[in-house]
This record gives C-alpha cells, sequence and structure tokens, in this order.
C-alpha cells in the first residue's frame, strides 16, 4: 500500500507547517516511508509519523515542539517525531539502523530530492545488535501505545 499517498492531505499539512523553517528537505522515514505503518478504519494512522528535517543551522527544539503541537490539532495522529540533521552530520553517519533505513527507505517530500544520497551505502551486516534491540524496543512501545489508556 503507498501510504504516503493514503496519507496525502495529512503530510502535506506537514509540510506546509515545516516550510516555513527554510528546510534544505523534509524526509518521511520510519514505517509510513517502508508503506508499514499502522493503519485504523483503512485511513487514519495511529503510530507516528517520523520526518527528518535537513538542515542548514538547527532549530530551536521548542519551536518545532510547538509546531508539532498545532499540527496534531490539525490532523489525526497521536505522534508526530521531529528529528533535525545538517548535510554534515548525514554524511557521517555509522552503522546504525536509523541512517540504514532513512538511506534506504527514507522518501524525501520537499526540498532537495537528491539529499539522501549524502548518506554513505551501510553494510546491514554490520549494524550493532544494541540498535536492532532498540528498534524492537521503540515497535514494541509504538504497538502499546495505540491501544486507548
Amino acid at each position: 500500500m503507498n501510504q504516503i499517498k493514503l496519507f496525502e492531505k495529512e503530510l502535506n499539512i506537514i509540510i506546509e507547517w515545516l516550510k516555513i523553517l527554510d528546510p534544505i528537505s523534509i524526509v518521511l522515514y520510519g514505517g509510513y516511508s517502508r508503506g508499514e505503518g499502522g493503519v485504523i478504519n483503512s485511513c487514519n494512522p495511529y503510530n507516528d509519523f517520523d520526518i527528518l528535517l535537513i538542515v542548514r543551522k538547527k532549530i530551536k527544539n521548542s519551536q518545532l515542539v510547538k509546531i508539532e503541537k498545532e499540527l496534531k490539532k490539525k490532523i489525526n495522529i497521536k505522534w508526530i517525531d521531529f528529528t533535525q540533521k545538517t548535510i554534515k552530520e548525514i554524511s557521517k553517519p555509522g552503522g546504525t539502523v536509523f541512517y540504514y533505513d532513512l538511506k534506504y527507505y527514507g522518501k524525501v517530500l520537499y526540498g532537495n530530492k537528491n539529499v539522501l544520497n549524502h548518506i554513505p551505502e551501510i553494510n546491514n551486516c554490520k549494524i550493532d545488535k544494541i540498535e536492532i534491540d532498540k528498534l524492537f524496543s521503540t515497535r514494541i512501545w509504538t504497538f502499546l501505545g495505540c491501544f486507548p489508556e
């Protein structure tokens, strides 16, 4: 399922809010970029949108928190995870699940469409086991978080 098409309206709202920050690129990564994001009633997301901003200069986290709060009022989602990196940071990633996911499954939604080419090739066999444990933990957290309290 093409989840980017499915959530085009929500992602466009996110892009419009983030464009004012003048990022180099806005990238969707994680479950929804891989077509694995959870869906309720075939059209409502229940886990998070993972959004990476490729920036020239770091944006204050307080500004991103404010934008996240406003966005959650406008779209039906519990979580939006914002991460920000510079070109220099993504050019020297190391072998982590985050960078592997970003390099091979990230989808540039806005801005420089070739920005992920800055990430060097990553051999998935060399990703440390602790990275896999972190991934598993975040999957459980997301699964449990989708249930009503």
